[in-house]
């Protein structure tokens, strides 16, 4: 067996090696990632699930499912705390700044949609997306993208 047929740790055969943009799985990732998102802003996961409408179940259910399709723990868990991992820290700082600018682009598109009274104050309950500062590590997190 040469290198390229040793498996990498935490390979799963007929799951793909790197992020398809227009796959399903990175779909279904997509709420995985912001349940995360969320969990870091919220620093809980019972905070989370109430921000993004959710249980803390379903929650919890996404970020293990992305922690399974990445191979790896994203949060250190117990019944009194939630912390990121250095894998998690990684992943949170990669994945922000994509998230914020699909915020904006979808924000932009209400914008032109509605006009630029769409954009009268973050704390509207017309449907729109906000993007709001979490804790000192936490940076932003999304609601309505749940």
């Amino acid at each position: 067996m040469n290198q390229s047929d040793t498996p990498e740790r935490g390979f799963r055969p007929g799951l793909p090696n790197r992020a398809d943009g227009l796959s399903t799985s990175v779909a279904a990732s997509y709420a995985s990632i912001m349940a995360f998102m969320a969990v870091v802003s919220e620093g809980s996961f019972a905070k989370a699930g109430e921000r993004l409408g959710v249980g803390r179940s379903a929650v919890s259910r996404n970020v293990q499912k992305l922690e399974t399709q990445l191979s790896t723990r994203l949060f250190l868990r117990t019944t009194r705390f939630t912390q990121l991992t250095h894998e998690g820290k990684r992943f949170f700082e990669n994945c922000n700044q994509g998230v914020t600018q699909i915020v904006e682009a979808m924000n932009d598109m209400l914008e032109l949609r509605q006009g630029p009274a769409a954009r009268s104050g973050p704390h509207q309950l017309d449907g729109r997306l906000r993007q709001e500062g979490g804790g000192a590590a936490a940076g932003k997190v999304y609601e309505g993208l749940s």
